[in-house]
């Protein structure tokens, strides 16, 4: 039963560390970004706000009232902002 339970805690782990990204300064030497303008951006240029911060990203902008806490998903950001003015409360999640 032990070796059981051992066996799917490494497996378990492991299958963590596999979904697992680092960034790195290398990664993002080969990083082929777009560049974002106010002119080809609907919401916000956020500089280096694209995943590991290698490129400019663009964010959608939240208003008030709009659900801004943490993605679900394994930490992946969420690629919005609350709109200029707003922030993203701690307590709420909401703008």
């Amino acid at each position: 039963m032990n070796s059981v339970l051992l066996s799917l805690v490494v497996l378990l782990a492991l299958t963590n560390m596999s979904t697992a990204i680092v960034c790195t300064p290398a990664l993002c030497e080969g990083a082929k970004c777009t560049t974002y303008t106010e002119e080809n951006c609907a919401g916000k240029v956020v500089e280096k706000g694209g995943f590991c911060g290698c490129c400019d990203a663009c964010y959608g902008v939240l208003n008030k009232g709009d659900d801004c806490g943490p993605y679900p998903l394994l930490g992946v950001p969420r690629y919005a902002v609350c709109a200029d003015g707003l922030t993203c409360s701690d307590l709420t999640g909401k703008c």
